[in-house]
């Protein structure tokens, strides 16, 4: 009786490892989605970007919102995520009298804090007028937070 009772429930552990493999099987990672198949976790924020032109006669960089073409722009984005997992920059500029855009990913450095801040630099190309730039972060999960959005005047 002891050794049908093993077999009984070898049988039992057997069949639910089988019950549970097939749940399972077929799924990417069955805790990275809910049920509706949307990502799980916190999405990321953007909490500001400062827009700097660099100054060359003051030799320093100076917060404005007005550059001339070929000018050189320091951007910083300021940005937090609880999750640790913020993946991707996209970076979407429109010219706003043509309506002409372009949008580039750049992937981030990995995040060691819930607070980051993340930078780049960029010339100015034109043409001129008023620029709309805007910010979006997606994390490893998939969450992207809102645009964040920054506008500028380009001068020639």
């Amino acid at each position: 009786m002891t050794n049908g009772t093993r077999w009984i429930g070898g049988t039992f552990a057997v069949l639910l490892m089988v019950v549970l493999i097939t749940l399972f099987s077929g799924c990417d990672n069955p805790f990275s989605k809910d049920k509706d198949d949307k990502p799980v976790g916190t999405p990321p924020r953007i909490t500001g970007a400062a827009l700097y032109r660099y100054n060359s006669n003051a030799g320093e960089y100076q917060a404005s919102f007005t550059f001339a073409i070929n000018d050189l722009m320091y951007v910083e984005i300021y940005a937090e995520d609880p999750d640790l997992d913020m993946k991707t920059l996209t970076v979407r500029q429109t010219h706003t009298a043509t309506g002409n855009s372009d949008s580039h990913d750049m992937e981030m450095e990995p995040q060691t804090h819930e607070q980051m801040m993340y930078y780049g630099m960029t010339h100015v190309v034109g043409p001129a007028g008023e620029w709309k730039l805007e910010f979006r972060i997606t994390d490893a999960a998939g969450n992207r937070s809102e645009w964040y959005t920054r506008t500028i005047t380009v001068v020639s």
